[in-house]
């Protein structure tokens, strides 16, 4: 797909991706402010790596070695302990919580940049998320020094025993004696000297308000909305088997497009009229003439005309399903090729669902299945369509007026073996006796993917037009009529795209002037 095509995408679709990102904006916004209000409190604390006691001493300091990382992660993990909770809730007397619950609802954070730990508190109560965070922070401080002075507080306990025991003995004045009292004297400076490496830099100040944030959730609601309406465009849009453009049709098919032939005005729909026989000279038959040029072309290469010795031309014109407009179309065509001064038969074949008598207004009578059957003559089944003609359209330049005339021959008896009849010898006999007397014959025959009958028809006419309609075009479909078009032994000459929208840049008018065989001129605009 290029750019173009993608961008056509989301146009065709911009109602599903505006729906799904005003929900997951509103959706966003109404979670949030559902939520419980919740702040939180923050402390910092300097992890000093300076040894005291390695000074005094003289010796290394084993820290030393140690990443700093490690060290880092290592106090963090010291700082989750429970001992360090209990002892932070009884700072601030906490009863309303357990150390577990406070563990929960606080975290220590690791500075990867600095020897710095950001201790923080979440609750309900601000005042009390900012006590809390800053007791935390003392607690672990005091907790680190006790574990850095337990163990000179232990040493210094088993040297002043010793030194009890040595007194008791009377032995006072030996080398050992002195050496202990030394490494006594030693540890009294070293506990008196030990801060702790763990420094609380920053107590905690006003708690911030961390949900609810309509305003946050909104942004991530729009961003969601966003990437969530254009998946489900592109996930709809493959999903969706219709047609969208007439280069498709014609890619499927492969037949080029005859004519567009938009939705008749409500005037004419409301009482079931003919545009061409109702009122030909209108904006509305436009297209209709479009077609009867098109199909005159496809045809033969040129303008089909009544010359002497002009080969008739039997043309099927069908669809893939019903209802997609094929007898309106075939009825105003055969009427259009009648008013260029031709002997046109509309010839209706669609034996199951007959319609082409409706579109005339045809009283009941006898017709193909007849003249088939043999039970009646064919001048005796034709009915001439009045209002067809075009009264003063002149031929050639000639000065005789050469109307033209339209004989329409209904289907007649309808019987569950009509169809059985399109491969007998009678039918045949029927169309030469058409192409005998007529100069164009229009067949309206049964949809070609709807029964057998279309296909055995095809074999009787020149040429097949297909109609079809834009809000029932599917890939599946198309592609099925492809194949059975393929079947067909009549090539077929194109196709006719009805429920389509009307073209504007034809250049008429429906205020045009008429010339005096009813076309209109083009009009300046």
């Amino acid at each position: 797909m290029t750019i173009r095509q993608y961008l056509g995408v989301l146009r065709r679709r911009a109602w599903l991706v505006l729906a799904v990102l005003v929900l997951c904006l509103i959706a966003a916004v109404a979670l949030s402010l559902r939520q419980e209000r919740l702040y939180t409190a923050s402390a910092d604390i300097w992890l000093s790596r300076l040894n005291l006691g390695a000074l005094l001493t003289g010796t290394d300091d084993p820290n030393s070695l140690v990443p700093s990382e490690r060290l880092i992660q290592t106090q963090a993990r010291l700082a989750r302990l429970p001992a360090v909770a209990e002892r932070t809730l009884a700072a601030v007397d906490g009863d309303a919580l357990t150390p577990t619950e406070f563990l929960e609802n606080s975290s220590v954070i690791p500075d990867p940049q600095a020897d710095l730990l950001r201790l923080e508190v979440t609750s309900s109560d601000p005042k009390l998320a900012s006590r809390l965070a800053t007791a935390y922070a003392r607690q672990f401080t005091r907790y680190r020094r006790q574990l850095d002075t337990t163990a000179l507080e232990r040493a210094r306990v088993e040297v002043d025993a010793r030194l009890a025991e040595m007194r008791a003995e009377g032995v006072r004045g030996s080398a050992v004696y002195r050496s202990l009292r030394e490494k006594q004297l030693e540890l009294a400076t070293l506990l008196a000297v030990q801060t702790g490496n763990a420094i609380l830099v920053r107590p905690a100040g006003a708690a911030e308000q961390i949900q609810p944030r309509p305003l946050r959730a909104a942004f991530i609601g729009l961003g969601l909305g966003v990437i969530a309406g254009i998946a489900l465009a592109f996930l709809g849009e493959a999903l969706d088997t219709r047609v969208r453009s007439v280069a498709q049709i014609t890619a499927i098919l492969g037949l080029p497009l005859l004519a567009r032939i938009p939705e008749p005005p409500r005037r004419f729909r409301r009482k079931k009229k003919l545009v061409m026989l109702a009122d030909p000279s209108s904006a509305a038959a436009e297209p209709y003439r479009a077609l009867r040029t098109s199909v005159d072309l496809a045809v033969s290469g040129a303008v089909l005309s009544a010359v002497a010795g002009a080969r008739p031309k039997a043309i099927m014109v069908t669809s893939a399903f019903e209802g997609e407009g094929k007898t309106t179309t075939v009825a105003n065509l055969a009427v259009a090729l009648a008013r260029t001064g031709r002997h046109v038969v509309l010839v209706d074949l669609h034996f199951r669902r007959p319609a082409v008598g409706r579109s005339f207004r045809l009283e009941p009578g006898p017709g193909v299945i007849d003249v088939a059957l043999g039970t009646t003559s064919l001048p005796e089944a034709l009915v001439p369509v009045t209002g067809a003609s075009n009264h003063g359209w002149k031929a050639n330049g000639s000065s005789g007026a050469a109307d033209g005339v339209l004989e329409v021959l209904p289907a007649g008896e309808v019987s569950p073996l009509a169809g059985e009849l399109v491969a007998t010898e009678s039918f045949q006999r029927l169309f030469t006796l058409l192409r005998g007397s007529a100069d164009v014959i229009l067949v309206d025959s049964p949809p070609l993917l709807g029964a057998g009958d279309a296909l055995a028809l095809s074999a009787l006419v020149d040429t097949i037009v297909i109609v079809t309609r834009y809000s029932r075009l599917r890939r599946p479909s198309l592609l099925e009529l492809r194949r059975v078009l393929d079947r067909c032994p009549t090539r077929p000459a194109g196709f006719v795209l009805t429920e389509s929208e009307a073209e504007n840049d034809h250049g008429y008018a429906p205020d045009a002037p008429v010339t005096d065989d009813g076309e209109r001129r083009p009009a300046r605009v």
